[in-house]
């Protein structure tokens, strides 16, 4: 009797901290995946569909809708974020949609892209950014790529 006592409260147990287990990770990715959509003040909807990060490499994929009756201008904006472990922004190369490799200024907040969506349009704009090995001296030892977006 107590061997079966003991086996159903170890059953027991093991439920219900799977279910737990369950619960956080449905709730913790719903929590990430709404963090990845925003309506800015002009009132563009922007999706980030997919990012991949690593130390010298960044890529995301953009998806900027419009949903006003009128056109809508917007910028997109790289900066640097602000720790002594950042590769400095002189040092990293960007493209556009797999177009052509430019350097970013040293400017934080530099202005990178700059669209205009029609009503009910939207586009879907991929950035890579990644370190210029040619540009890196002994200073950036240790230091990573650390980027922020800012679309207005």
């Amino acid at each position: 009797m107590k061997i079966n006592n003991y086996i159903k409260s170890k059953t027991i147990f093991f439920i219900l901290t799977l279910l737990i287990v369950i619960v956080l990770s449905v709730s913790s990715s719903y929590a990430f995946v709404s963090k990845n959509n925003e309506v800015l003040d002009n009132g563009l909807n922007v999706t980030y569909l997919d990012v991949k990060n690593s130390s010298m490499f960044v890529e995301k994929t953009i998806n900027i809708k419009n949903n006003k009756n009128t056109s809508k201008d917007f910028n997109i904006y790289v900066s640097s974020l602000e720790n002594n472990n950042s590769i400095s922004l002189d040092k990293i190369k960007y493209s556009i949609n797999d177009g052509v490799e430019d350097k970013l200024n040293s400017n934080n907040n530099s202005s990178i892209y700059y669209g205009s969506l029609n009503s009910n349009e939207e586009i879907n704009i991929t950035l890579k950014f990644w370190v210029s090995y040619d540009l890196l001296d002994n200073s950036d030892q240790g230091k990573s790529l650390s980027i922020d977006l800012n679309i207005q």
